[in-house]
């Protein structure tokens, strides 16, 4: 019996892309998330990336004056490889020839679900959860940090204490509203996406979704829900202690404008290749599936987040 190595592909290729449940889950932080993680694409095996100050503020000239000439400003470069990951799954011809394909689509839809929790894991907990000791940004500091220090020498805070109610949120809403650039200048941040732990998701959406303010009896205005109707809350299972080790996992959350630095950069998405069995000593296909990634904070800017300790 000879099997045709493209049928076994296509077979196999179409139960590790299926959709699982996971992925359709109400408020579901994704790697590919577009809010919550920057997406980039990039043709070589290492991203480069800097700090820029722009020119800066206009002055106000008198007619023939010599007008402003700016100074710009790239600092703090950061190169980093691109990560490979890798799996493969043998298959035994003869599990073939007798038709035990369940088993073969069970391992093999296993296999693709776990390529995305990888990615998921990894992305999702490196841009967010790890910013507090983990992850740093081009300046040196951790990305969640009362000392971050900007191009033009002012000094950045972009990390607060506060536990999650709406008064502490409208103080992260107020740090990312009032956040300089790298030149000085406001930022001009407003909030887009915030981000949380599973154990933190109902009393997020009661914050920010309720008609009237939150954990309060008064008939008073809900600040956010009136103001930032559009504003996103997600959650992801790597924010919560089960899966991440960070000390106030389950107690932190995270706020970002749409213009935040958190970025995940593909040099190759996930792709698949068999390998016939005529290439291996005990006659087994081999299914392999790999992808080419990184995530990296690649600024403070446009981003602020609370360990929700005090």
């Amino acid at each position: 019996m000879k099997l045709d190595s493209m049928v076994v592909r296509t077979e196999l290729d179409e139960v590790l892309f299926e959709e699982y449940e996971r992925e359709s889950a109400p408020g579901e932080i994704l790697a590919t998330d577009g809010l919550f993680v920057k997406q980039k694409d990039i043709s070589k095996g290492y991203v480069i990336y800097a700090e820029n100050m722009g020119p800066g503020a206009f002055e106000k000239h008198v007619q023939e004056q010599n007008v402003k000439e700016s100074t710009t400003k790239v600092g703090n470069k950061v190169t980093k490889e691109i990560e490979n990951w890798k799996n493969s799954l043998p298959v035994a011809i003869e599990s073939y020839e007798d038709d035990q394909h369940d088993v073969i689509q069970d391992n093999v839809r296993e296999m693709g679900i776990n390529a995305r929790i990888t990615r998921d894991k990894d992305v999702i907990q490196t841009l967010y959860g790890d910013g507090f000791d983990g992850t740093t940004t081009p300046d040196g500091v951790y990305t969640w940090s009362n000392s971050h220090l900007n191009l033009n020498g002012d000094t950045i805070d972009n990390l607060e204490t506060g536990t999650l109610t709406p008064a502490n949120l409208e103080t992260l809403v107020k740090s990312l509203r009032l956040q300089k650039k790298q030149d000085g200048l406001i930022g001009g941040h407003n909030p887009a996406g915030l981000a949380v732990p599973v154990a933190l998701f109902p009393d997020a959406q009661e914050i920010t979704k309720s008609e009237l303010a939150a954990h309060t009896g008064e008939n008073q205005l809900n600040y956010f829900s009136a103001i930032y109707p559009g504003l996103v809350v997600g959650s992801s299972g790597f924010l919560d202690s089960t899966f991440n080790d960070y000390t106030n996992a389950n107690t932190s959350y995270y706020l970002v404008s749409r213009n935040h630095k958190l970025t995940r950069t593909v040099r190759l998405g996930l792709t698949t290749e068999l390998i016939p069995y005529q290439y291996d000593q005990k006659d087994r296909w081999f299914y392999k599936a790999r992808y080419r990634e990184v995530p990296s904070a690649k600024g403070w800017q446009g981003a602020v987040a609370s360990s929700g300790t005090v």
